[in-house]
């Protein structure tokens, strides 16, 4: 990303990040110099980007300001009010680089605003989404959304209301509750969180959503199929130890009568 800024914006850079921190007051200036012609510019939202790189411990109105001006721009100026486009996503993801490095709180705020707020995305970008708030949820200390902070590897509260807003929005962006895509998602922060004290909402989210998939993203309506069954037996025998909220998920299955033959056997092993 070229960082040769108009005279101007290098002005204000040197002005405002004499300490490397974003003062609220600092934010008022940026937010008068980019928004001064009513619209966001390629220069202006790049600029706005490197310095979040540049700045640590800034005041919380940046990550507000920060996120709603990129927003802007990427619907605005990139896309339409509720689409982006692949362009837009390509050159997003360009800036950020790997979705599994993403350790900045305000960066994570923005991809998850853009999503919360599309009604299209490519798979691509879903996928980036996914890889950037798993590796938060498992490697950050920050909140997945706003300033608070968070234990990395456990899901608490506010994580699950995140992830169940992301996965539910995700599926419906392609007409279904629950795609495999986000199922495997959701697999993947179980297993990698089992034994961990996580907040009792991520077992009902758990089930709830894997359940949604299994019934109704297939071509068998309100049951488990024969290449369903085998992809849900290959995940709860990937860990090689089941969990509390495995278990939980077959009992839901076969209390709604969706349980496949072949899972009887499982359900027997688990003593479900």
């Amino acid at each position: 990303m070229d960082n040769c800024w108009s005279a101007a914006l290098s002005a204000l850079e040197n002005e405002v990040m004499s300490d490397s921190r974003l003062s609220a007051e600092d934010v008022l200036k940026l937010r008068r110099a980019v928004y001064q012609n009513g619209t966001i510019a390629r220069e202006q939202a790049a600029f706005l980007f490197h310095l979040n790189r540049r700045a640590w411990n800034s005041d919380p109105a940046w990550t507000e300001f920060y996120v709603e001006a990129l927003t802007d721009f990427f619907y605005w100026r990139e896309g339409s009010d509720s689409k982006l486009t692949e362009e837009a996503e390509r050159m997003l993801m360009g800036w950020i680089g790997r979705a599994d490095r993403i350790d900045d709180g305000t960066e994570l705020c923005l991809l998850l605003n853009l999503m919360f707020r599309t009604n299209g995305s490519s798979e691509q970008f879903r996928g980036y989404v996914l890889d950037a708030v798993r590796h938060s949820v498992l490697h950050s200390s920050q909140a997945l959304y706003g300033q608070a902070e968070r234990t990395p590897g456990v899901i608490d509260a506010a994580d699950v209301e995140i992830i169940r807003r992301l996965v539910y929005g995700l599926g419906g962006q392609q007409g279904i509750a629950i795609s495999r895509t986000e199922a495997e998602f959701l697999f993947e922060l179980n297993d990698a969180t089992s034994g961990a004290p996580n907040a009792p909402a991520w077992r009902e989210l758990f089930v709830k959503a894997i359940t949604m998939y299994l019934l109704f993203a297939g071509e068998s309506p309100d049951r488990v199929d024969e290449a369903e069954a085998h992809w849900l037996i290959a995940h709860i025998d990937a860990d090689k130890a089941p969990d509390g909220n495995e278990r939980a998920l077959l009992a839901y299955l076969k209390q709604e009568g969706g349980l496949h033959p072949l899972l009887t056997p499982l359900c027997e092993r688990l003593g479900v």
